[in-house]
C-alpha cells in the first residue's frame, strides 16, 4: 500500500506544483501591465521583489483553484490510464482511498492556515509600504536642476545641480503651511532628504520667523500612500475592532475573521468532492472538467456574497460558517457514495 501511496502523492504534487506555476507566471504577466510606470524606473531586485508581493496577494485564491484540480487531475489519471480498475483489483477499498485524501487533506489545511492568517495579509502589508516607498522615491529620482519640481502634495522644489542623488543650492517651498526652506547642499537617505547650511522661514502674524541650521532632516510631504484594507489587518487588530462599539468597523472585522477561517474549511472537502468525481462519475473528461470549474466559480460567488451579508450584519457569521460546511458536506458525501 505505501507503493500505492507514494504514487498517488507523487501524481497530486505534480498537478499541484504546477497550476501553481502556472497561476503565478499568469498573474505576474498580467500585472506587469497594469504596473505603474515608477515601477519600471526601480532596480530590478526591487522589481521582482515587487511581483513576488503581487504574486502572493493572490496566493489564496490560486492555491484553492490548483488543489482542487490537482485532486480532479490526479483522480481524472487514475480512471483514464485504468489504474483505478486495477487498485480495486487489489482489495483496496474506497475507504482506505478517503483515508488516503484526507491524510493529504491535513497537509493542506495546514498550509490554508498559514496562508489565510498570516503569509497574505503579511505580504499585502509590505507591498502598500513597498509601492509607497518606491513612488516617494521615484519623485524624488525625478527632480531635475534648473527646474520647478511640484510633487504630488503641497511641495515644490528647486535646485540648482544634481549629482545622483546629491543637490546643490535647493529652494524648497511647502504651500500647506508657507514655509521656505532654503540649503546650500541636501542629499537623499532612506526616503528622507537630509539638507545642510541653511535657513528655514515660517510664516508668524507678525511676518516670518527665520531659523538657521546646519543640518536638518526632512520627509517631503508627497501626497501618496498606499493603503491596505480590512482584508490585510494583522488578527489582533481586526479582534480588537471586533470587540469596538463602533457598528461599522466591527462588522467588518468580523466579515474579515470569518473568512479567513472559512477560507480553512473547503480543503477539509475538496479533495474529496474533486476526486471521487473523477473516478465515480461516467462522464466524458471535459463534462467533469466543466463540472468541477463551474463548482469553484459557484462556490468562489456564494462563499463572497454570504461575506457581504456577514459585513453588512445582515447574516449570523456562525450561520455562514455553517452554512458553506452543510454545503460541501452534502456534496462530498453524495460523491463518495457515487464514487
Amino acid at each position: 500500500m505505501k507503493i500505492l501511496d507514494k504514487y498517488i502523492y507523487k501524481r497530486f504534487l505534480a498537478y499541484e506544483i504546477g497550476l501553481l506555476s502556472l497561476f503565478s507566471i499568469l498573474i505576474i504577466s498580467s500585472q506587469i501591465m497594469h504596473l505603474p510606470s515608477v515601477f519600471y524606473h526601480i532596480g530590478i531586485l526591487q522589481f521582482v521583489g515587487s511581483l513576488f508581493l503581487i504574486n502572493i496577494s493572490f496566493l489564496k485564491l490560486q492555491y484553492f483553484i490548483a488543489t482542487t484540480l490537482a485532486f480532479f487531475f490526479t483522480g481524472i489519471h487514475l480512471k483514464e490510464s485504468r489504474e483505478i480498475i486495477a487498485i480495486k483489483s487489489l482489495g483496496v477499498s474506497k475507504k482506505y482511498l478517503l483515508k488516503l485524501i484526507l491524510k493529504t487533506s491535513i497537509i493542506l489545511i495546514i498550509f490554508a492556515v498559514i496562508f489565510s492568517f498570516f503569509l497574505v495579509p503579511k505580504a499585502n502589508r509590505e507591498r502598500a509600504k513597498f509601492i509607497t516607498d518606491s513612488v516617494r522615491n521615484y519623485y524624488m529620482e525625478a527632480i531635475q536642476p534648473k527646474n520647478f519640481f511640484k510633487f504630488p502634495g503641497d511641495s515644490v522644489i528647486y535646485v540648482e545641480d544634481k549629482q545622483n542623488n546629491t543637490f546643490k543650492d535647493i529652494f524648497l517651498f511647502s504651500k500647506k503651511d508657507g514655509r521656505l526652506i532654503t540649503a546650500e547642499e541636501a542629499y537623499l537617505k532612506n526616503g528622507m532628504l537630509i539638507l545642510k547650511k541653511g535657513l528655514i522661514q515660517i510664516p508668524s502674524k507678525d511676518g516670518f520667523s527665520i531659523l538657521k541650521f546646519k543640518k536638518y532632516e526632512l520627509k517631503l510631504d508627497i501626497n501618496y500612500k498606499k493603503d491596505y484594507t480590512y482584508d490585510d489587518f494583522k488578527l489582533e487588530k481586526l479582534i480588537k475592532l471586533a470587540l469596538s462599539k463602533d457598528k461599522d468597523e466591527k462588522n467588518k472585522a468580523i466579515a474579515v475573521i470569518f473568512e479567513r477561517i472559512g477560507y480553512i474549511i473547503p480543503f477539509f472537502f475538496i479533495g474529496i468532492i474533486s476526486f471521487f468525481l473523477a473516478v465515480g462519475i461516467e462522464k466524458e473528461k471535459e463534462i467533469l472538467l466543466g463540472s468541477i470549474i463551474l463548482f469553484i466559480i459557484a462556490y468562489t460567488f456564494t462563499n463572497f456574497y454570504l461575506l457581504k451579508l456577514v459585513e453588512k450584519g445582515i447574516l449570523n457569521p456562525i450561520f455562514y460558517l455553517s452554512g458553506i460546511i452543510l454545503i460541501l458536506t452534502g456534496l462530498a458525501v453524495y460523491l463518495y457514495k457515487r464514487g
